[in-house]
């Protein structure tokens, strides 16, 4: 048994650390293509991620900007209703008040927006 073992650790021994060699260099370039892979796939979850905050801070602005023209639309409709009280058979939207007041909102959302996205990321700079 044990000349058995001698002769297939000889025969054997070689042929294996030749595979080892052949395979060890294969093993390199498959490693090295993962880290490239891998930090590929970095470099674009960190753009998609720059991508939705940019997203994100529009819907927030546009947000803001709407709401001061609602907010600004209803003040002027208030305001303007408890100084002239409209007629009863004449329509909301036929009134003075509802056109000063959708013209308040558009107004006041129009320079909301200049000073958000024009003047503001100016003076950030």
């Amino acid at each position: 048994m044990e000349d058995f073992s001698n002769i297939v650790k000889d025969k054997y021994q070689i042929q294996l650390e030749q595979d080892y060699d052949a395979l060890n260099s294969g093993v390199a370039i498959l490693e090295n293509l993962t880290t490239t892979i891998r930090g590929m796939v970095e470099i674009e979850e960190a753009q998609l991620d720059k991508e939705q905050a940019q997203r994100d801070r529009n819907l927030n602005t546009n947000i803001a900007i709407v709401g001061v023209g609602l907010a600004t639309s209803q003040i002027a409709s208030s305001v303007i209703v408890a100084q002239q009280t409209p007629p009863k058979d004449i329509p909301f939207y036929q009134t003075q008040a509802f056109w000063y007041s959708i013209g308040t909102g558009a107004i006041a959302s129009l320079v909301f927006w200049i000073i958000l996205t024009k003047i503001l990321p100016r003076l950030r700079r």
